[in-house]
């Protein structure tokens, strides 16, 4: 996000072009939010080549010179989104448009806590305590958080393979992956979501594999839907 604190505009320029050009090569993608302090910022440099590793793409500050914020935020594609708690970022205005953002586009939202109390509506899910870390320990906890953004992520990519605007044959392929290869645990968390697609837009091979997916599930609000 933006804030105070950031690189003169210029040398953002580049940085943030090769972003877009990775994202649009359909990379999946995580957008990082936070406002910049030593800890959150020492993070943030060193999150892109672990996330790298699992072929996940970090968006963060994709603005340039005569970028309106908010409209930006609308529109930068990302698969998933990280947000660094800080009591600074919990009160940043910019923080909570990406939030809110995020929440519209039903992708996963991961919380890595460095001080304060993490926002009532980020505490329902678990979240990851950094305050206070080590290096080793900081070490260990960006490698657990790339590989919780990559299945996350792709998961949410395959998900919105359902929509009407997909092909049917990447529909179908879709829904099929759902329902065989993918834990019950995470499609109960997004069960809502898969069970939106279930339309007549989808061929009835995709409708069955989405209702399998579903059923997987097994939650009490899976039976229900």
């Amino acid at each position: 996000m933006p804030n105070e604190e950031r690189s003169e505009p210029g040398s953002q320029t580049a940085p943030a072009k090769q972003q877009m050009a990775n994202v649009q090569n359909n990379s999946l993608s995580c957008l990082l939010s936070h406002k910049c302090g030593r800890d959150t910022h020492a993070f943030a440099r060193r999150l892109p080549p672990v996330l790298a590793s699992c072929d996940v793409d970090l968006v963060r500050d994709p603005f340039e010179p005569g970028h309106e914020i908010l409209t930006r935020i609308q529109t930068v594609p990302f698969d998933s989104f990280v947000f660094l708690s800080t009591p600074e970022g919990v009160n940043s205005a910019a923080c909570r448009a990406e939030l809110e953002e995020a929440q519209a586009r039903f992708v996963p939202i991961l919380t890595v806590r460095f001080k304060g109390a993490v926002p009532d509506e980020l505490r329902q899910r678990l979240y990851m305590d950094c305050e206070g870390k080590s290096s080793d320990e900081l070490r260990h906890c960006l490698v657990e958080l790339a590989c919780v953004i990559r299945s996350r992520a792709a998961l949410h990519r395959t998900i919105e393979t359902l929509s009407p605007s997909t092909h049917p044959d990447e529909a179908e392929n879709a829904a099929r992956e759902l329902a065989r290869a993918v834990d019950a645990s995470l499609l109960a968390e997004s069960v809502d979501r898969i069970g939106s697609f279930y339309q007549p837009s989808l061929s009835p091979n995709a409708r069955f594999w989405v209702a399998l997916a579903v059923g997987k599930a097994g939650t009490p609000r899976a039976k229900h839907l």
